[in-house]
């Protein structure tokens, strides 16, 4: 298994050692194991701030 910090480490995970890694800007990340009938992992992160960077009080 080979250990994945996406993002600087903002998640971390394993995938088997001979899955395919492919990274994009926009898209995030995709994970699987080239052949057929293979499963996939799509990943994407969306950071959102509000704006005057605090959480509002109820």
């Amino acid at each position: 298994m080979k250990k994945i910090l996406y993002r600087g480490g903002l998640l971390q995970f394993k995938i088997p050692e001979n899955d395919v890694e492919e990274y994009d800007e926009i898209e995030g990340a995709t994970f699987y194991e080239d052949g057929p009938y293979t499963g996939t992992v799509r990943l994407n992160v969306i950071t959102l701030e509000k704006p005057g960077g605090s959480v509002a009080e109820r």
